[in-house]
């Protein structure tokens, strides 16, 4: 392959269409000085083609940048909701394992259930014949006490017998007596008899107390029987409960198999959970990475839109009278203005320079808020404060009638001007035109619209350039001191040959609108405060 054509057709030059600015022109006829302005003209012309082209195309990418911001946005909404619902599918799946072990677990009891059911049935079968034996044995208690009771009338019938025995030999004893030597046979038979009936009566008395005995043992096996009838009948009693036991059996057997079939079923919604658990982790990766490409795009899109800004800082020493030029001369205007009724208090004694140029921010809730009685209508703002935030100076209270007469003349004197204000170098406005301090409704939407001033507007990356513009380094989105731009080296004086610098950006606002400012700094007596800003809908604007 060859690095460069080889041809043999001699060269040919090509006339160039307007001027060759590669070469000085040819001397001949021609005054130099038409020759001159004819340049001057073409590259006036070639200016301000630029500036149009460069408006066009950074409205273009700033419009392409909050669509693609919209399109990011609402994909993060979804990869955040499908987040959510992976989380939940992933607690569904961990639910459906507790429901299956529980169904296994439940299967299980349910069989176990039913053995112990079984046993029970057998433990209270030999309660059964327990009880039923102990009805017999209180039969047999129940007669022995009565045949005890007749052995007790059988006792005192002998002992009776015996005690008239007892006399009897002792008549005998005295009739033998009488009747000397004729009775002493009979003496010897009273006497036989006497021994018998004295035995007779001890045995009696023996039997008696066997009797009394036996039957204060019987009292407490009584007492127990006659309480276990107070209670009822427990041989009923004991074959309900064996009924009852046999019921529960024959349930835990049919709820046995609807156990396992709930067993089965959860197994199976947790395998499909399982499925649809990699399923959601897959959608939720693949919808991450198109969040991660729409948010690219969208910050890709703003440079885009900001890469024009450069251009502007290429063209900035053509005048060319075109319609960015003429913008930046009322930018410039509005800054002489600002700075103008800044110095205006420092020099009537009211305030510090000091204080101008390094304010505090209180922020405006409670007793201070009716001190904006004078700029709206504060009746709706709750004591909390505003939504979002309003904050205050040390001098808001000497330039807020000022500066807003200033923005509404500016405004007047160009109709095309939707914004014309002055912010420090924290991007705090005091005070905005009259159309945008409007009565507080309570309503958000209205409420951001309408009224603007008094915030602190860090947070948005287009104001802090805007409003930082040619001060050298690029500070963090916060709230700095001036101390702290400083010891950054940040160039916070004024060019001793005058301030030319301009910054023109086109951004999407806080309220969805595309718009393009232009923005040149102020200063107070060669300090700088911050930045003028004008603001225009780059649709509505012929260039």
């Amino acid at each position: 392959m060859l690095d460069s054509p080889v041809t043999t057709e001699p060269e040919v030059e090509f006339p160039h269409a307007g001027w060759d600015l590669t070469s000085v022109p040819p001397s001949g006829d021609a005054d130099p000085a038409d020759q001159l302005a004819e340049l001057a003209s073409a590259v006036a012309a070639m200016v301000s083609g630029v500036h149009r082209a460069v408006l066009s195309f950074s409205g273009g990418g700033a419009r392409t940048a909050m669509g693609t911001a919209a399109v990011s946005s609402r994909v993060h909404h979804i990869r955040t909701e499908l987040e959510g619902v992976a989380v939940a599918v992933e607690a569904l799946h961990s639910g459906a394992e507790d429901a299956a072990l529980a169904g296994e677990q439940s299967a299980r009891m349910c069989g176990d259930l039913a053995a112990e059911v079984e046993q029970g049935a057998a433990v209270l079968a030999r309660v059964v014949e327990a009880v039923e034996a102990m009805g017999a044995q209180r039969e047999r208690i129940e007669r022995l006490a009565e045949q005890l009771a007749e052995i007790a009338t059988f006792s005192g019938v002998i002992k009776e017998v015996a005690d008239k025995t007892k006399l009897l030999a002792l008549n005998a004893t005295i009739e033998a007596a009488r009747a000397g030597t004729h009775g002493a046979a009979f003496r010897v038979v009273a006497d036989e008899i006497g021994k018998l009936a004295a035995d007779s009566e001890a045995q009696t008395r023996r039997i008696a107390s066997v009797v009394a005995a036996t039957h204060s043992d019987l009292n407490p096996l009584r007492e127990a029987i006659d309480a276990t009838r107070a209670h009822g009948d427990g041989v009923a009693d004991a074959h309900a409960a064996r009924e009852t036991v046999r019921r529960i059996g024959e349930l835990a057997e049919q709820l046995t198999e609807p156990a396992e079939r709930v067993a089965a079923a959860a197994e199976e919604q947790l395998q499909a959970l399982g499925e649809m658990s990699g399923h959601m982790q897959g959608s939720v990766l693949a919808v991450a990475e198109v969040d991660e490409h729409a948010t690219q795009m969208s910050s890709q899109a703003l440079d885009l839109s900001s890469s024009a800004e450069d251009v502007y800082e290429l063209l900035l020493p053509f005048w060319t009278d075109s319609f960015v030029d003429r913008a930046g001369e009322v930018a410039h205007r509005l800054a002489r203005d600002i700075g103008g009724v800044l110095e205006g208090v420092v020099d009537s004694g009211r305030v510090s320079l000091a204080q101008v140029l390094d304010p505090r921010y209180d922020e405006i809730t409670g007793p201070r808020i009716a001190e904006l009685r004078r700029l709206f209508d504060v009746s709706r703002v709750p004591l909390s404060g505003f939504d979002p935030p309003k904050f205050s100076t040390g001098y808001d209270h000497l330039v807020d009638e000022p500066l807003m007469n200033v923005y509404d003349r500016t405004l007047a004197e160009n109709p095309w001007l939707i914004l014309a204000a002055g912010s420090d170098l924290n991007v705090y406005a005091p005070v905005h035109a009259r159309a945008l301090c409007a009565d507080w409704t309570g309503d958000p939407s209205k409420d951001l619209l309408g009224n603007r001033i008094k915030r602190i507007l860090t947070d948005n990356p287009a104001l802090v350039r805007a409003n930082r513009v040619g001060i050298g380094r690029e500070l963090p989105h916060r709230v700095l001191s001036r101390a702290e731009m400083r010891a950054a080296g940040c160039d916070l004086t004024q060019p001793a040959g005058g301030e030319h610098r301009r910054l023109v950006q086109t951004y999407a606002r806080d309220t969805g609108a595309i718009f393009t400012v232009l923005s040149v700094p102020v200063y107070v007596h060669g300090e700088r405060w911050g930045a003028a800003v004008i603001g225009w809908d780059p649709d509505t604007i012929a260039t």
